[in-house]
């Protein structure tokens, strides 16, 4: 009969369509035993007025409907901004550096949060508060922090954790910079500027690798745990039925014990002899019986897979 494969959801995020297509086209659909269930949000950013943006109430509905189910791993970009917005174009727009003035044109999880609590209806808001701002596995935040950007807010690196973290509090918080992860140092950025595709494709080999650690670490720890529970539960059966058995051969051997005393006083030597020898013969034999036990079944029955 043929194994089924055990489900594992994951929730990819990202403002830049083509992305998510490389990233949904390299991702395996399997891994062992788990079947690889990929669902993606495409972040749409829409223009309310002069200077300000909001993330499309059509994304953070997807959100919602697709956190009718938990999920066991988020993946997301941090920072989405319009179409026709460039990172230069942002920097431009804010001469003072200010945060506030910033959040008005590039957009982040905290602001996707933030917006559920405000466009959702009840029904829909429960699933994407349970399972999606709730979260509390790992969820791994990747962005590209350019030397602009770095020279824009020299605290880019916590600006985002903590922006991150206060939207997710109950989840584990994994940031990367994909400069350092998959660049490794500044001078190589030139690689990135015009081969948007080859970037994606890097990007989505590097997501591929995390997912298939953290299936893995799944896998570990179950192992773990069910063979934890195999032992604890096997050993107290075992250890029992042994106790019980020597209580047995002690308590046999003391009463035979005390009619030989009865018989060597009643000067019934005859009778003392034969009480002796079976006796002798309860000790060995239950002594070997004991070692057959614990050299031959014990084992079997604390191996992992009995």
């Amino acid at each position: 009969m043929r194994k089924e494969k055990k489900k594992y959801r994951i929730l990819i995020v990202d403002d830049n369509e083509e992305c998510l297509k490389v990233v949904k086209a390299i991702i395996p659909r399997s891994y062992k035993d788990w079947e690889i269930d990929i669902n993606t949000v495409h972040i749409q950013v829409e223009k309310i007025g002069e200077g300000n943006y909001c993330i499309a109430t059509e994304t953070i509905s997807e959100i919602a409907s697709l956190s009718v189910q938990p999920f066991d791993l988020i993946l997301m970009d941090f920072g989405y901004r319009h179409k026709d917005l460039k990172l230069e174009d942002i920097f431009t727009k804010c001469p003072s550096r200010s945060v506030t003035e910033f959040e008005k044109y590039m957009l982040n999880p905290h602001t996707l949060v933030t917006q559920g609590h405000k466009c959702l209806d009840n029904k829909s808001f429960q699933n994407f508060y349970n399972n999606f701002e709730c979260f509390n596995k790992t969820i791994h935040v990747y962005t590209y922090n350019s030397t602009k950007a770095r020279e824009f807010m020299p605290t880019v690196d916590s600006y985002c954790e903590n922006k991150v973290k206060d939207a997710f509090q109950h989840a584990t918080v994994n940031m990367l910079d994909t400069r350092k992860e998959l660049f490794n140092d500044a001078k190589f950025e030139k690689v990135k500027d015009g081969n948007d595709e080859y970037y994606y494709f890097i990007l989505a080999k590097y997501l591929k690798q995390l997912i298939i650690l953290d299936i893995s670490n799944n896998i570990f720890n179950k192992e773990i745990s069910d063979a934890r529970h195999i032992k604890i539960k096997q050993t107290s059966t075992v250890i029992g039925a042994l106790v019980l058995f020597c209580s047995l051969l002690g308590a046999s051997t003391q009463f035979f014990g005390s009619l030989i005393v009865v018989f060597f006083q009643t000067r019934d030597f005859l009778m003392a002899i034969v009480f002796i020898l079976f006796t002798l013969i309860i000790i060995i034999f239950g002594g070997t019986l004991v070692l057959y036990f614990i050299k031959k079944i014990l084992p079997k029955l604390l191996n992992n897979n009995a």
